[in-house]
């Protein structure tokens, strides 16, 4: 057998080989493998922490719907990678979206970043704006506060000095929010849950003290912000 003939049946040969692996193999049947939603989800919430709101496979790419601190995306994943692929906000978070942050919160940052006496802090609620407002003693000046309820920033201070703000409330001085504790402790043993003013920029200035006794019953003391007297007893059971 010359040469050619032998190249001849080896091509045809390969030929016959590489149709039988196709016939078998078939790779134009086969898809791109595809992750799971629960796969494709916990990539995305891994670089973007959120909530996933809604999930949904179509041509090959998963839509998330995700809920984050700064708003609602919608992602494009590609399916067989977990690729993102695009982005896109949709919504974003307002401050009223939060919920106010409570009393205790807002005094133990004050206080950590002024290093103070609290003599008292409010919520002031308006139609268009919440506030909180407070006031700090050192032992050389009084400074007055506005914080953002949502988040504990100071957005404004007033600061007097203490010789200054003696003329000026001579008659009229707040006592601290720990004096109003004592005094409402003298009248109903337990502990304090929450100290309130309420009235602060009115003729009748006075402090909400709450305290919970031993057998789970809680009693408000309202007591005059000047005079420190108290001005009545409510009970909740």
């Amino acid at each position: 057998m010359n040469i050619k003939k032998k190249l001849g049946y080896a091509g045809v040969g390969a030929a016959v080989l590489i149709g039988l692996v196709l016939l078998f193999v078939q790779p134009w049947n086969h898809a791109k493998s595809v992750l799971s939603a629960e796969a494709v989800e916990e990539t995305v919430i891994s670089q973007y922490p959120g909530t996933v709101e809604k999930s949904t496979l179509e041509n090959g790419e998963y839509h998330l719907r995700i809920s984050t601190d700064t708003g609602t995306y919608e992602f494009a994943v590609d399916s067989s990678d977990g690729s993102i692929l695009s982005i896109q906000q949709i919504s974003k978070s307002g401050a009223k979206e939060h919920a106010i942050l409570s009393r205790d919160t807002v005094k133990e940052k004050l206080l950590s970043e002024t290093g103070g006496k609290l003599l008292f802090l409010e919520l002031i609620t308006k139609e268009d704006q919440d506030i909180y407002k407070a006031k700090v003693k050192t032992d050389t000046e009084r400074t007055l506060f506005e914080i953002d309820p949502y988040t504990a920033e100071v957005l404004s201070r007033q600061t007097i000095t203490i010789d200054e703000e003696d003329n000026e409330e001579e008659n009229q001085k707040f006592l601290a929010e720990e004096e109003v504790e004592k005094i409402a402790m003298a009248e109903v043993e337990g502990e304090v849950d929450d100290t309130e003013l309420r009235g602060e920029d009115t003729n009748h200035p006075y402090y909400l003290v709450e305290i919970e006794t031993d057998d789970d019953k809680e009693a408000v003391i309202q007591i005059h912000a000047i005079t420190g007297q108290v001005q009545s007893v409510t009970w909740d059971d």
